[in-house]
């Protein structure tokens, strides 16, 4: 096209010398112009090669597939699976006119198809590869069209994903949009993950064997930051597991200003906080007491977003070979080693021994993580390798979280309502625990308070710690805010039924008591006087005699008013000592 292109250019040439003078010739013409004449004529009769008609490429075409039957065969595919069973079902379908499969979108394929698909399978054989290409090709799925099939997730994994740099995005104080360069302990990302080396642990039951693991790694550095061996059931782990390993974490290596996290079991009320029941005068699904008001909960939907992924990979090809370990999908089976595990699980002290203890297996974990950390990686945002420990060093600044927030990291966070001066909470796999809500250092609740609770139930006896739940309401008599602190509630043990060695701890009981009683002497020194209760009466309980304080009273005001033992702290006092108490949170406008 390109040659035709420019011989059209010299005969357009001698034609524009023949309209500047007309008196020479064409022979003339052409000459001036350096073209031949013969050629010249030639050029002009030449046709565009865009209007010749095109001639005919490759085999004759067999067969002209219609695009409902394309359609069709692309449908039947998709379910199946399988280009021979979608063919041999077009062709049934095409037939009798009755779908195989139930439900069709498309309407039934032609006669002409199933004629044709019915006569390559009479001849036996490989019938199904001697179809016409088109034929075939329309049974065919790219690899988008089957991740769609298997849902939203498997698609979303191979769909198109666009480079990312060390930068994190927010809002800033102001509304506006402001970009903070991602250093070291700015972003922590954590997963589970179960190692191939099978560890033993006591439990109930006997010894249980695991594999389960929870791990942190700092996203700008890479370094490893803590790991958890775990033993549960079923080699699963629970939000109490999560809030244990996510608060060593931050007390080795301070608050980040994000925290990536996966869903599953990592959507939980210890991190997304409990779901304030309807009727405690906030608005319907409003949580409380989550991480985010200490740092950005970041979700993660692709295991490519989740950059600690890779490094579990690594890490596992340095734990193996140090004990017995039963393989991965990478690696395949290990028959010995199973079937050694499987003894264990059995009880087989022999098998048992062959295993990792729990403590082992932690301490390995990371002994291998430590190696890593000193290891330089390739780094595609430096274009080159650092080491973790190195880059960590570098541009690491511990935030720590403030101490009033510190009550955020308690794994149980519920609503409850204040029952005979208790809370009382029930979980599976811990059973019940009972605080006291009443014991002189709150101020008095009466029964039927809302509070909201959050407490560690593997440390019951540090207590748990209490906030205001009641808005509008007469229990509220001190006009405390909403989910404002109001201290620790005692952690009250289970006693026996009888105890006849009187060596109970009754001390709960007794505060409590005095602590109405205080709360009580109060009321009568500020108001001159209330009704008091019966002061005596007969073996049976009967009242003998009553006696009636007030104002009325003649010699009431001459009366002194008794002095209180242990009154419960006033409001104001709670907060001036709450403010005292708080730490100066990490100010990230300053840090960014």
């Amino acid at each position: 096209m390109r040659d035709y292109m420019e011989r059209q250019r010299l005969a357009a040439a001698v034609d524009a010398i023949l309209s500047t003078d007309p008196s020479l010739s064409v022979r003339a013409a052409c000459l001036r112009a350096g073209v031949s004449h013969a050629s010249f004529l030639r050029w002009k009769a030449e046709p565009n090669p865009d209007d010749r008609p095109e001639k005919p490429r490759g085999r004759p075409v067999k067969f002209a597939l219609a695009e409902s039957d394309r359609l069709a065969l692309r449908w039947l595919a998709a379910w199946t699976q399988s280009t021979p069973l979608a063919l041999e079902y077009a062709g049934t379908w095409a037939e009798t006119g009755n779908c195989p499969l139930p439900s069709p979108p498309h309407p039934a394929p032609s006669a002409e198809l199933g004629a044709l698909i019915s006569a390559e399978r009479a001849r036996g054989g490989r019938w199904d590869s001697r179809l016409p290409r088109a034929v075939i090709a329309a049974c065919r799925l790219s690899a988008g069209e089957r991740a769609m099939i298997r849902g939203h997730k498997a698609a979303n994994d191979g769909a198109l994903s666009v480079r990312r740099v060390m930068t994190i995005r927010d809002w800033d104080a102001e509304g506006g949009i402001r970009d903070i360069q991602l250093l070291a302990g700015y972003g922590y990302v954590s997963d589970d993950v179960s190692i191939e080396q099978p560890f033993t642990a006591a439990g109930p039951d006997g010894t249980a064997v695991n594999r389960q693991c929870l791990a942190t790694r700092d996203v700008y550095s890479g370094r490893w930051l803590g790991v958890m061996a775990l033993s549960r059931e079923g080699d699963a782990y629970t939000k109490v597991d999560i809030a244990d390993h996510m608060s060593s974490v931050i007390a080795e290596c301070g608050l980040p200003y994000y925290w990536a996290l996966e869903r599953g079991p990592w959507e939980n009320d210890f991190i997304d906080g409990v779901r304030v029941e309807a009727g405690w005068g906030r608005e319907d699904g409003e949580r409380w007491g989550g991480l985010d008001a200490i740092m950005r909960i970041r979700r993660k939907f692709k295991p490519q977003h989740k950059t600690i992924e890779g490094g579990f990979a690594y890490l596992q090809s340095r734990l193996r070979g140090r004990s017995t370990g039963v393989g991965s999908e990478r690696t395949g089976e290990l028959e010995k080693a199973t079937r050694i595990v499987s003894a264990a699980k059995r009880g087989n002290e022999e098998a048992l021994r062959a295993l990792w203890s729990i403590a082992d297996a932690a301490d390995e974990v990371w002994a291998q993580m430590e190696a890593d950390n000193a290891k330089p990686k390739h780094r595609e945002f430096l274009s080159g390798y650092a080491v973790p420990n190195e880059l960590w060093a570098d541009t690491y600044i511990r935030r720590v979280i403030p101490t009033g927030d510190l009550w955020r990291l308690l794994p149980i966070k519920t609503c409850r309502v204040v029952i005979k001066q208790r809370v009382s909470i029930t979980l599976t796999g811990y059973g019940r625990f009972d605080f006291a809500a009443v014991n002189g250092s709150l101020p008095l609740l009466d029964n039927g308070h809302r509070l909201l609770v959050a407490f560690h139930p593997g440390r019951p006896e540090e207590g748990a710690q209490l906030f205001n739940g009641e808005v509008r309401s007469s229990l509220n008599r001190d006009g405390i805010r909403w989910g404002e602190y109001l201290g620790t509630g005692e952690y009250l043990a289970p006693v026996p039924m009888e105890d006849f060695t009187g060596t109970g701890d009754h001390s709960a009981h007794k505060r409590a008591r005095q602590a109405v009683q205080s709360e009580l002497r109060a009321a009568k020194a500020t108001t001159g006087g209330v009704v008091s209760v019966a002061r005596r009466a007969d073996a049976m309980g009967r009242v003998l005699q009553h006696a009636t304080g007030g104002t009325g009273r003649p010699d009431s005001a001459a009366t002194p008013a008794p002095e209180p033992r242990r009154s419960a702290p006033s409001l104001a006092e709670l907060r001036a000592r709450r403010a005292a108490a708080a730490a100066t949170p990490a100010d990230w406008e300053t840090i960014a």
